[in-house]
């Protein structure tokens, strides 16, 4: 009997991440979920998650490869021959830092060791011309005042060197402590009128650029929601 078919989900999938040296906080960011939720399939605490299609996708294996240890991954040979491909698929991305957390290091590459709770996996892609991964942060959102558009628990990442208001465009603020993604529009006497998309339970604000407790983090680039 194939070898393969004696493994679990989480052996298979234990052994696909120390191949391509990917941890379990880097899948844990590539799905949006806590690494616990990974850690659980890992060591088969988790016999059935809905993740497994994602993660066969994030991967590059097949569903029944992951799930029975048969299909086109069916050999260690094939899967050592298809790391580098794997590997090119986690290069794609870098570690964002969360916006406050000034012990968190962050390399270019998520190939490296040290922890990484307070990072999130981003596409390089998605970086603004010129940007590095030093202009760009991210927060959590806690309130409903952005809907759909950002639910409660959605990364919001922003440009911290974009700050310049261009009325009715997205920004990362910080009001009274609140972290937020709201739009801005630029009024006259260096004013900003604070708006969300929930105008009954979040109505529009007017600040002053200068006030103490507002601060405008930076544009928003991207905005991923949580899916219940």
């Amino acid at each position: 009997m194939n070898m393969q078919n004696n493994m679990t989900v989480g052996d298979r999938l234990s052994r696909l991440l120390q191949q391509q040296n990917i941890s379990q906080a880097e899948l844990a960011d590539m799905l949006d979920v806590e690494q616990g939720t990974v850690s659980k399939i890992c060591t088969n605490k988790t016999k059935k998650s809905k993740y497994l299609l994602e993660i066969a996708s994030i991967l590059n294996v097949s569903i029944e490869w992951l799930l029975y240890g048969v299909g086109e991954k069916d050999s260690t040979e094939s899967i050592i021959s298809n790391q580098s491909g794997l590997l090119q698929q986690a290069n794609k991305f870098i570690l964002i830092r969360k916006y406050g957390d000034i012990n968190s290091r962050v390399d270019e590459s998520p190939d490296t060791t040290h922890d990484k709770e307070n990072n999130l996996m981003f596409d390089k892609e998605l970086l603004p011309e010129g940007k590095t991964v030093d202009d760009i942060e991210y927060i959590i959102v806690q309130d409903t005042g952005m809907g759909k558009i950002a639910n409660v628990g959605a990364r919001v990442t922003f440009d911290k060197t974009n700050t310049s208001v261009i009325s009715g465009k997205l920004y990362t603020i910080e009001i009274g402590g609140l972290l937020q993604p709201r739009y801005l529009f630029l009024l006259p006497d260096q004013q900003v009128r604070i708006s969300a998309e929930d105008k009954e339970n979040y109505p529009d604000v007017i600040v002053k650029l200068d006030q103490s407790n507002f601060k405008i983090l930076g544009k928003v680039i991207t905005i991923t929601n949580i899916v219940n």
